[in-house]
């Protein structure tokens, strides 16, 4: 379990967070920012739990995919701040799964080459913002402003929306 609260972590290399068969692990971003330089994997193996959960600041994840349930269990659990990725991929092998919880804050699935992707293989996408705070919401995008056509693609995986909630693929042909 790793807990970044007022902080900065920036990772050089690939960041996993539940790595190996029967390990759990957990990363909390309070208020803090977590930059990944390379790829940033939650459910790295088979049998291998993480969980992300961001309350406040940032998850950078812009020169490499980022990964939820490569081939283990991976959760993201945005309840606030801000989730920025190049590409997001979730439930990328057999027996794996991707979670995406969004209470809210902003993920943001963009670069600056207009070819990202969002890619729903084998996981579920729940936005549900928090009914106790009334001006709070869930955004998650995927795109950019001008150029080719970002893909965002589901085969299994499911999403699903509650309250006033925005899900938006910008240049979608």
């Amino acid at each position: 379990t790793m807990i970044i609260s007022n902080g900065l972590v920036v990772a050089n290399g690939t960041e996993t967070i539940g790595s190996a068969a029967g390990a759990v692990g957990t990363l909390t971003i309070d208020g803090s920012s977590n930059v990944a330089q390379s790829a940033f994997i939650i459910g790295s193996s088979a049998g291998a739990t993480g969980t992300v959960v961001v309350t406040g600041g940032f998850l950078l994840v812009t020169n490499n995919t980022f990964t939820l349930g490569s081939s283990g269990i991976g959760t993201l659990t945005s309840s606030n701040g801000t989730v920025l990725a190049t590409n997001l991929v979730m439930g990328s092998a057999a027996g794996s799964t991707g979670a995406l919880n969004i209470a809210g804050g902003t993920i943001v699935v963009t670069n600056s080459t207009q070819t990202a992707s969002f890619d729903n293989r084998l996981g579920t996408v729940t936005m549900n913002p928090d009914p106790a705070m009334p001006y709070s919401s869930a955004r998650i995008s995927a795109g950019a402003r001008s150029g080719p056509s970002p893909t965002s693609t589901s085969r299994a995986g499911s999403f699903s929306a509650t309250r006033a909630n925005t899900f938006t693929m910008s240049r979608m042909f």
